[in-house]
């Protein structure tokens, strides 16, 4: 079964499948945000650093309620396990994928490295943004532009949300 959502959350991230393709129960969706949301914990927790909860959490419910309000504005609600599933699976694998590409490079601030692999990083940024895109089209049968709006709006709050809240409290105080 795990081998099965596993190639299917792989073909989605390769744009050959949507999320109608995904389990269309809580449960399945409610695991994708579980793992998804341990994968951020990790992502946001440097060395040393407090568990970052708060802009963890906050990630999770700005994907969840706009992908709720995006698919009430499409009349398309009965999609909501499935896209969520989907949008959380495919972030979790390409998450892991990011945090490993970064950790080749190494965490040395004073890292120069000029090598093509500094662009791998964001090349599997870029692809995240495409991946979410795709899903957010394919749940609402609406082009891939729309779909990219969507993608980059989440993105911009998210961020914009981070930005006010958590991120002048996450950095150290200037001594």
């Amino acid at each position: 079964m795990l081998n099965r959502i596993f190639i299917f959350v792989l073909e989605v991230c390769l744009l050959r499948r949507g999320p109608e393709g995904a389990p269309a129960s809580t449960s399945a969706a409610s695991a994708a945000l579980l793992l998804n949301f341990v994968l951020l914990l990790w992502v946001f927790t440097d060395d040393g650093a407090a568990l970052p909860i708060l802009p963890s959490l906050q990630v999770t419910v700005v994907l969840l309620l706009a992908t709720r309000l995006i698919l009430a504005a499409y009349d398309r609600v009965e999609r909501y396990s499935q896209t969520v599933f989907t949008l959380f699976a495919t972030s979790t694998l390409v998450g892991l994928t990011l945090k490993g590409s970064l950790s080749l490079l190494g965490n040395n601030p004073d890292n120069t490295t000029t090598t093509p692999l500094v662009l791998v990083p964001l090349l599997i940024w870029t692809w995240s943004f495409v991946i979410d895109a795709h899903i957010i089209r394919r749940a609402l049968d609406s082009s891939f532009a729309i779909g990219m709006l969507f993608a980059v709006l989440i993105f911009a709050a998210n961020n914009l949300l981070l930005d006010l809240w958590y991120l002048p409290a996450l950095e150290p105080a200037n001594p």
